[in-house]
């Protein structure tokens, strides 16, 4: 009723995408959240790879995106792009106890 879809995992399983998600690559790994509100979307993932994560980045510039900035933080490290319909914004940081990556990624509908 509020238009707000939100999902966690808290037992180590998967939560799904958030209804209507565009479509968009994601990196292998688990979903841990997942959260929509009025064509917003944002997923938490345990990628992994930071090679997946590149990939996915890789695939959407492909497919037309344009980065639009990065930054590397000490570890922490950000990439937003821009695409005819989606703008997308990726921050993820090792997880140096499983070797995985807690990636943020978050999708919005790009201003015209």
């Amino acid at each position: 009723q509020t238009g707000i879809d939100v999902e966690t995992s808290t037992d180590g399983g998967s939560a799904d995408l958030p209804k209507d998600w565009p479509g968009l690559p994601v990196p292998a790994g688990t979903v841990t959240s997942s959260f929509a509100v009025d064509g917003t979307f944002s997923i938490t993932v345990s990628a992994d790879s930071e090679d997946g994560i590149e990939r996915v980045i890789s695939d959407l510039m492909s497919q037309g995106y344009e980065e639009t900035a990065r930054a590397d933080f000490g570890g922490l490290k950000t990439v937003v792009l821009a695409g005819p319909e989606w703008t997308t914004s990726f921050s993820w940081v090792p997880d140096e106890e499983t070797g995985k990556f807690h990636l943020n990624y978050s999708v919005t509908a790009t201003q015209s």
